[in-house]
């Protein structure tokens, strides 16, 4: 999905846009949060401008808890096999914490293949497969909340990113292994599960 401009003045046009419909609609609504008023903006592509595909009292039906998209019913996964949705919210929240969002879409496709339920043997959450604890650390209280699990898992990705300066495949390993794993090992450690995390994920970036 493509957007005229993109970054922070981007963001911040689609903010702008989404906030001036929702005012359309309910001018006594609740003020959104930041998070809720990010995500909204991503919304305006997939809404193709048309407010009348929101709930007439979308107003009044803002949560107070942390605003998940799937749950609330603005988007709809059900008829789109390739989970857009998803995928554009993704790209906005990387787009936010400065990470690729290419990387970051294949990263949650290797996690989880965009399945907001998600859960592994070893117990990691949701689409970008946080640990409870990590995700308790990153501010994440309902790991199955699709925005809050897609917020963790690029500020996590962001955080590795800059600890091992920018390399792409460390940072990949740190996430899948933990840093002190990698900082140990002196690069990609030799577990065969982080080796091929690391490898299927770039492959599917480079479209291998």
């Amino acid at each position: 999905m493509s957007f005229e401009l993109r970054g922070f003045e981007g963001t911040q046009r689609r903010i702008q846009e989404i906030q001036a419909k929702l005012e359309q609609l309910n001018p006594n609504k609740r003020s959104m949060s930041s998070l809720e008023n990010q995500f909204a903006a991503s919304l305006q592509g997939a809404m193709k401008g048309s407010a009348s595909k929101a709930p007439a009292s979308l107003g009044n039906q803002l949560p107070s808890a942390p605003f998940d998209p799937v749950a609330s019913g603005l988007i709809n996964l059900g008829g789109d096999p390739e989970m857009s949705d998803l995928r554009t919210l993704a790209t906005t929240i990387a787009e936010k914490h400065g990470v690729d969002p290419k990387l970051f879409q294949a990263l949650i496709t290797q996690e989880s293949g965009f399945n907001p339920k998600a859960v592994s043997p070893a117990g990691a959450l949701g689409l970008s497969q946080l640990m409870p604890k990590t995700a308790k650390s990153l501010g994440v209280t309902d790991p199955f909340n699709a925005t809050q699990n897609l917020e963790g898992g690029a500020k996590y990705l962001a955080q590795m990113m800059k600890e091992f300066n920018g390399d792409t495949k460390l940072a990949l390993a740190a996430y899948n292994a933990g840093p002190g794993a990698v900082r140990r090992a002196g690069g990609i450690p030799p577990f065969q599960e982080t080796q091929d995390y690391v490898k299927k994920i770039l492959g599917n970036l480079n479209g291998g």
